[in-house]
């Protein structure tokens, strides 16, 4: 447990424990997804119509009510579309460096080190990728 500037035990952040609160994790994320999901209306309003904040929010809330559908649609679909796909390329990049490390492995100790160092370089590379391409297609999504 942590201690605070008394030296008194004390809770904070995230780490308490075994006691999760699933409810609030999932509350949470649904706004943080609701907040994200208005920013990308109200930003481009203030800038493109050249207003204020409140009357941004209540343009761009008037945006949302009359596609509300296509919106929530649009951003499960982009949002699920772009996990499935970077899973799947994950699931990929791993199995390539399973493999390079088998491969490598067979060849002895020496090898199996050298094996795993590639098997690391090539499987977090193409990790990367996939998170760069996630980026790029959910920004340009909500551009």
């Amino acid at each position: 447990m942590a201690k605070n500037s008394t030296g008194q035990n004390c809770r904070h952040g995230r780490g308490r424990g075994n006691r999760r609160n699933l409810l609030g994790g999932v509350l949470a994320g649904l706004l943080e997804r609701v907040w994200t999901t208005a920013t990308y209306f109200i930003l481009p309003i203030m800038v493109i119509e050249d207003l204020s904040l409140f009357p941004a929010v209540k343009r761009a809330t008037e945006i949302v009510k009359k596609n509300l559908l296509l919106v929530a649609v649009t951003e499960i679909g982009v949002s699920g579309g772009v996990g499935l796909v970077g899973f799947i390329r994950i699931v990929i990049a791993v199995g390539i460096g399973v493999g390079i490390f088998a491969a490598f492995s067979a060849l002895g100790s020496t090898a199996a080190i050298i094996g795993a160092g590639a098997a690391v370089l090539l499987a977090g590379t193409l990790i990367a990728l996939v998170s760069a391409f996630s980026s790029y297609v959910t920004t340009a999504y909500h551009t």
